[in-house]
């Protein structure tokens, strides 16, 4: 009997061991499986932090390289100007030479007759006359003539007595007109 009473103690310490191995199986499982799904959360939170801060770093690297290339594009578009200036003043220092030497031609005594009769038609026969210091002995004609110092290649400005119409036909004037026009026209044209 005793050994009856030890075998039905044995087996209800079997059953209990038993059922408490398939309990701690069950435990480890859902703290397996707790544990999974915790370390999946983690990884995407650490994804999604790394991706943000990911591009983050990549929308300011590419902005301090856009920085970087307006500012490298605004140097050269600087350098760009200032030749294109550089160019343009060459070109018209040499027209301006140029002028000064046909105002030692007989052209240029020709080119003042032709404006002061254009100047007649537009302004009338009792018109005033700006005009360069050393043109004045240039002219022959009876009307007021005016020391025009902001003229310093030649030609002359017409006024009409009541001062109503100004006509400028000075060679600065056309020189400056033909230098805004090959600015305009020459190509060198900076965007």
């Amino acid at each position: 009997m005793q050994l009856k009473q030890e075998e039905k103690v044995k087996k209800f310490i079997d059953a209990i061991a038993s059922e408490a191995e398939e309990r701690l199986a069950e435990i480890q499982q859902e703290v397996d499986a707790y544990i999974e799904i915790e370390m999946e959360k983690a990884k995407k939170e650490i994804a999604a932090e790394s991706e943000l801060i990911f591009a983050k770093q990549k929308s300011k690297v590419n902005q301090d390289f856009n920085i970087e290339l307006s500012r490298g594009l605004k140097d050269k578009r600087m350098q760009l100007f200032k030749r294109r200036e550089e160019i343009t003043d060459e070109i018209f220092n040499a027209a301006a030479e140029k002028i000064i030497t046909f105002k030692i031609s007989d052209n240029y005594n020709a080119f003042l007759t032709q404006s002061v009769n254009k100047a007649q038609k537009i302004c009338g026969e009792d018109m005033k006359i700006h005009m360069m210091e050393e043109d004045k002995d240039l002219l022959n004609i009876e009307t007021e003539i005016i020391i025009d110092d902001s003229i310093s290649l030649g030609g002359f400005k017409f006024e009409n007595a009541a001062g109503t119409v100004f006509v400028d036909d000075t060679l600065d004037a056309k020189l400056m007109s033909e230098k805004e026009w090959f600015k305009m026209r020459s190509g060198l044209i900076i965007t």
